[in-house]
């Protein structure tokens, strides 16, 4: 019943709008990691030689939240390659169920990697561990990650209900 109702599809239709969303925020922090590494290499340059401190750490940090924030998108659009060509020979309902098993078990794994990295978001915190460079506490980029991660959680659930839906109609 919860499968079919109109309230659910409001709501996996405005969780999908926060997804792209957050890829168009993904998008905006990797071209300013582009803007960058360009302006470091060009600083870098005999004329300048004052390289943007801590360019390294910045670019790596950035490059990690913005895949923190678009993995969601991509997997509820789909935008992964899969290797599907044994599947595909099968009836749609064997195809589904396959399916359903197939996001069960990935996304019983997203939930304990979400889980081990909110542990190690709090392990960071209690030893108090900064980056080498800008000294950035590590757990504050990590909750970016449990954040994507829990997403990623949501993305999932979203997928095997609509699975689901295209099973029962079958």
């Amino acid at each position: 019943l919860l499968i079919r109702s109109e309230s659910m599809n409001k709501v996996i239709e405005i969780t999908k709008k926060v997804f792209s969303k957050f890829d168009v925020a993904a998008a905006v922090i990797l071209f300013a990691t582009c803007l960058l590494v360009v302006v470091n290499v060009i600083t870098r340059t005999d004329l300048f030689k004052a390289p943007v401190f801590g360019a390294y750490e910045i670019v790596s940090f950035l490059t990690l939240i913005a895949i923190s924030f678009a993995i969601a998108h991509c997997s509820i659009a789909d935008g992964h390659v899969r290797l599907t060509f044994i599947i595909d020979k099968l009836s749609a309902k064997v195809r589904n169920i396959i399916n359903i098993i197939l996001l069960i078990v990935a996304t019983v794994n997203y939930i304990l990697i979400t889980w081990n990295l909110g542990k190690y978001m709090l392990e960071r915190a209690a030893f108090g561990e900064v980056a080498s460079v800008l000294r950035i506490p590590i757990q504050y980029i990590v909750v970016f990650v449990v954040f994507g991660f829990f997403l990623l959680l949501i993305a999932q659930i979203i997928k095997i209900i609509e699975l689901i839906r295209s099973w029962k109609e079958n």
